[in-house]
């Protein structure tokens, strides 16, 4: 009941700050600063929204969503045309296998066998890229962008970053993209609250369709994605 009166009383104050700047202004949530943009490649993206994933009444991690322009589903999140970004900022250390676990996990739990299946050897890929950070601190800040082909609308890649280091190569495909942010955006979201921030939404409306809170910090730092 806590938990759900916080998440209410932060909704109101973030729906507050979108009443008074259509475009997201920079905000703070649970001590972490983020900006109103975010250069992302050689475009600009502008702050859809922010919010945090509690595990068990802690802070696991603060969460911005990055887009073009302002965004309020995840359809038109998934289709907007531009760079993107998604920055995820540590609030307790989390070892680098069970953080691309969790990853991994929300990718798939939001995906078909068959999707799965084409998304695989980029999945792994994708796997190998975190693990080989070794241990994520407190405060870290991993960036999972979208850097689409400058030369035409067609193609792109994503590059995941660490503190603005990237590891691992950059993998190709706006499909892979989107596995990414439905982590946090998909039918079967991380955290329902945190995906209603991240649109803009009404975060009281969302909380009543929440699903069951995953209480293992096992697969919940960052299950925590």
């Amino acid at each position: 009941m806590r938990k759900m009166i916080c998440r209410v009383l932060s909704g109101v104050a973030l729906l507050g700050t979108f009443a008074l700047h259509p475009a997201l202004a920079g905000v703070t949530v649970a001590g972490v600063p983020f900006n109103a943009s975010e250069k992302v490649g050689a475009s600009e993206t502008a702050l859809n929204g922010a919010g945090v994933r509690g595990v068990m009444m802690l802070n696991a991690y603060a969460v911005g969503l990055y887009l073009p322009s302002k965004q309020t589903t995840a359809a038109e999140a998934y289709q907007a045309k531009g760079a993107k970004r998604i920055r995820v900022v540590l609030l307790m250390d989390a070892p680098a296998e069970r953080l691309a676990q969790s990853l991994v996990r929300g990718i798939e739990k939001n995906h078909d066998d068959e999707v799965r299946a084409k998304l695989q050897v980029r999945l792994d890929a994708f796997r190998a890229a975190v693990v080989s950070v070794g241990t994520a601190k407190v405060r870290d800040v991993a960036d999972f962008d979208w850097l689409p082909n400058e030369q035409n609308d067609q193609g792109g890649v994503m590059r995941f970053l660490l503190n603005g280091k990237q590891y691992g190569a950059d993998i190709e495909g706006e499909d892979f993209y989107q596995a990414v942010m439905s982590i946090w955006l998909g039918e079967r979201p991380t955290d329902r609250a945190l995906k209603a921030d991240l649109l803009g939404q009404d975060a009281a409306a969302a909380l009543p369709a929440a699903a069951p809170a995953e209480i293992s910090v096992s697969t919940a730092l960052p299950t925590a994605p």
